[in-house]
């Protein structure tokens, strides 16, 4: 009977067990992808929450800077604020940098909140100071624009001593950021046997860390950019991380924790003899780059020489300055003893919004008059041709602040919509020869004369350049150009 049973048995389970297994199975694999599906979703699910919370702080962060451009430029006091007081171009710093900046203040930057912020800075003159401050660039390094040292040295040695035997000299710097230029300029006159006890050095930032780092002399290496490096071993003791500048070097600088507008009683009472004040119109309003201007030309000697930027020469020359015809200097001096005359009364700039209440609602204070200057009323930018000047005015302040190539990137940017944009074309030359790229920056005066066979300063860039190749016989040639225009 069991015999009979477990072959019964035996039989049945060898055709009943597969059916078993393969429902088995189909039943587990049902289960995974049922586990696995679920899985997915949840996972989906975490992805679009992080994608939504990024995307809503991009809309948000996108949102409050176009809400704080908007709220200034439809507000005239606001524009007023900006521009006059402060003295910057909000296009030029950038509205996100601005809406940084901002939010660092107050937290929600609400439209009634921004507002309320403003209005208060308006009235206070210690804040007017910390945003100033936040929005300073100190971008900078040892020798800057070499050229315009070599000069220096030469014009201390070859002029100014032999006319002025005994006399002292004074140098200012401002900006003077954290304090690479003024320390090259002490290190030329050093270097070109002057005396300590024969020069001052004032240098005015209003960047008040700035200041410190200056006064302590430590330096890293994006301070030390350029191929000759020879005073690095002269006046500097290398400590491991840093580069710590010797003592009779710092010694020779006074720095100044200052802004020039409102802080010209903190420098000296007499005029210096030689004014560095090099990237700073470049970021000012047009209201604030005249008051600038009339302040140096008060500051500087009559014979004395200022040092500006490479893209700023020309706003000096607007206001009773010319420029020294050396190549790759830009260098001016006075061209008369009258101080420049200026298209907006002077008071202005210390006009304040008087009888505002910041309790009160914000609306209302809009309602207030203010005295503005209808030519120097902001504009609003409309169409694509501003857009492009937009786009050549930050090209410019990145070669101010030393970003050479990025600068050469976005002149490119602008000459693919503009080819003959002849100013965009000169500076990007500059750009390469800022850089000892000559023979690109040789290339590019070079389409400079072809589109303006005029232009003075390309063909004085281009003499200099041939004749440092050795090539005297063409160098001749674009100097003979260059006589014929000043006929």
């Amino acid at each position: 009977m069991m015999t009979t049973e477990y072959h019964f048995l035996k039989e049945n389970l060898i055709d009943i067990m597969p059916m078993d297994v393969i429902f088995l199975c189909i039943f587990i694999w049902g289960v995974w992808l049922l586990i696995k599906a679920l899985f997915k979703r949840k996972h989906n699910e975490i992805i679009k929450e992080s994608d939504t919370h990024q995307n809503d702080q991009l809309t948000n962060t996108q949102f409050a800077t176009e809400e704080i451009q908007t709220i200034v430029q439809k507000d005239p006091h606001l524009m007023y604020f900006f521009e006059k007081t402060l003295g910057i171009i909000p296009d030029a710093i950038g509205w996100d940098t601005i809406d940084a900046i901002i939010r660092k203040r107050i937290n929600p930057p609400t439209q009634k909140q921004i507002e309320r912020y403003l209005y208060s800075a308006i009235e206070s003159h210690e804040e007017q100071c910390n945003l100033l401050k936040d929005l300073a660039i100190n971008e900078t390094w040892f020798f800057r624009n070499g050229l315009s040292f070599s000069y220096l040295n030469y014009y201390i040695k070859q002029e100014w001593w032999p006319d002025n035997p005994g006399e002292k000299l004074h140098i200012l710097s401002i900006p003077c950021s954290t304090g690479e230029e003024p320390y090259s300029i002490a290190m030329t006159l050093l270097e070109s046997g002057l005396p300590h006890d024969h020069f001052t050095i004032d240098a005015m930032d209003i960047h008040p860390q700035a200041i410190d780092i200056a006064q302590k002399g430590h330096y890293y290496e994006k301070s030390f950019r350029g191929g000759n490096m020879a005073f690095k071993t002269l006046f500097f003791n290398n400590c491991d991380y840093y580069y710590q500048l010797k003592d009779h070097v710092i010694c020779t600088v006074r720095f100044i924790q200052g802004n020039i507008l409102q802080d010209k009683h903190k420098l000296m009472n007499q005029t210096y003899h030689i004014i560095f004040c090099r990237n700073l119109l470049i970021y000012l309003s047009a209201y604030a780059r005249q008051n600038i201007v009339k302040t140096i030309f008060e500051l500087l000697d009559d014979d004395g020489i200022l040092f500006a930027g490479h893209s700023e020469w020309k706003f000096f020359c607007e206001y009773g300055f010319e420029r020294i015809k050396k190549s790759g200097v830009f260098a001016c001096k006075k061209k008369s003893l009258t101080q420049p005359s200026m298209t907006v009364p002077q008071d202005i700039l210390n006009i304040k919004i008087l009888n505002h209440d910041i309790k009160k609602d914000v609306h209302q204070s809009q309602e207030i008059s203010i005295p503005i200057d209808e030519s120097n009323q902001p504009t609003k930018i409309v169409h694509d041709k501003q857009k492009d000047n937009n786009k050549f005015d930050i090209a410019q302040q990145l070669a101010s602040n030393g970003q050479l190539m990025e600068a050469i990137a976005m002149f490119d940017a602008v000459l693919k919509i503009e080819p003959t944009h002849i100013d965009a074309w000169f500076l990007s030359a500059l750009c390469y020869l800022e850089q000892d790229q000559l023979q690109e920056a040789e290339k590019i005066f070079q389409k400079v004369i072809y589109l303006d066979p005029s232009h003075e300063e390309a063909l004085m860039h281009l003499s200099w350049l041939k004749e440092n190749a050795g090539q005297h016989k063409q160098a001749e040639l674009y100097r003979k150009r260059l006589f014929k225009l000043k006929k």
